[in-house]
Parts: C-alpha cells; sequence; structure tokens
C-alpha cells in the first residue's frame, strides 16, 4: 500500500479526490481491565510501566463521575502510513516474554490490543503481517480496530461514502416468489 509518486500528486488537477493506500495514522495501545485490579502489579508482572493508569474509584478526567474498574494502558508511538507491525513489536519487546504470566495475567483481567487508526480519505487499509499476528494470537489477545475519518483539515468526513458512480457491484431487483 503505497502513496502516489510526489510527482503525479502534484501535477493533479485541482480538486483531484485521492483514495486508496495506507492509514494516515495508526495508534496501537495494549488494555488491561479489571475491578480489583492494581496497575502496580500489572506493571511487576509485564515488566513495564504504563502510558495511563489508574484504579477503580479514581476520579473520570472529563467530569464528576468516577471510574468503574482500574485500567492499565501501554500505548506505541504513533506512526503514519500504517505501520502497525512496528508498533506491535514495539508494545511486546517491552514486555515480559514469559507466556506463562500472560496466560495468568489473561485469567484475571480483559486484556486486548486496540488500534486507533486515522483516515484523511476513503478507501485506505492496513496490513497485519503472520509473524505479528502470530505474536498476538500466543499471548491469546485480541486486535480491534477504532475507526476515525477525518479530512485533511482535520474536520470530520461527513460523507465518506464513495459517490455512486464509483461504487462497485452490480444492480439486483428483488421480487417475491412467483411474482414476475
Amino acid at each position: 500500500m503505497n502513496r502516489p509518486p510526489r510527482k503525479l500528486v502534484e501535477g493533479a488537477p485541482a480538486g483531484t479526490v485521492w483514495f486508496g493506500g495506507p492509514v494516515d495514522l495508526c495508534k496501537l495501545t495494549l488494555r488491561v481491565y479489571g475491578n480489583e485490579m492494581l496497575p502496580k502489579d500489572v506493571s511487576a508482572s509485564l515488566g513495564c510501566k504504563p502510558t495511563e493508569s489508574w484504579t477503580r474509584g479514581d476520579p473520570m478526567p472529563s467530569g464528576p463521575r468516577f471510574r468503574m474498574n482500574s485500567g492499565w494502558l501501554l500505548s506505541a508511538p504513533a506512526t503514519k502510513c500504517g505501520k502497525i507491525d512496528a508498533q506491535i513489536a514495539w508494545i511486546f519487546s517491552h514486555l515480559t516474554r514469559d507466556m506463562r504470566v500472560w496466560k495468568r495475567m489473561g485469567s484475571r483481567y480483559r486484556i486486548d490490543l486496540n488500534a486507533v487508526i486515522y483516515l484523511e480519505s476513503w478507501n485506505r487499509g492496513l496490513i497485519v503481517s503472520p509473524s505479528s499476528m502470530a505474536k498476538i494470537s500466543r499471548r491469546c489477545l485480541s486486535l480491534g480496530f477504532d475507526i476515525y475519518s477525518y479530512g485533511k483539515d482535520g474536520q470530520p468526513n461527513t460523507n465518506p461514502v464513495p459517490p455512486r458512480k464509483l461504487r462497485a457491484g452490480p444492480k439486483h431487483t428483488v421480487r417475491k416468489r412467483g411474482s414476475r
């Protein structure tokens, strides 16, 4: 998934709409949640301090509510061009390689990887390599994606659906059985 050559982009007519290629920004986070979890215990088990953590009952940053469970988050540095494999490698390089620890943690807490994906245009993607999927699978983790579509101006795309003339697929007519 490569971007078009700069010469092609610079020479394109005004109003050219680009689509396809890699995602514009990706940020991967390992998340650990639990009601009776203590973040310092997770740090000791995984061998790394979190990027962010809180304990059940702590106030929410957004207002007068309180956290319903404890959380421990480790976020990799954000990358452009959908380089999620580099983020997966970064996260696991900072944590224990002992699969018994991962199994024990997974039986006590909710643990997953979450990728936040930002798109400036529609029809963008990323690829997770078999090697990265194996690392995730060995630890019995799921990988989720939160996808946000923003234009180059930073404003949310209100209509990220491609124009009708560019949509793929034939038109179908549905009839009831026995009708002509």
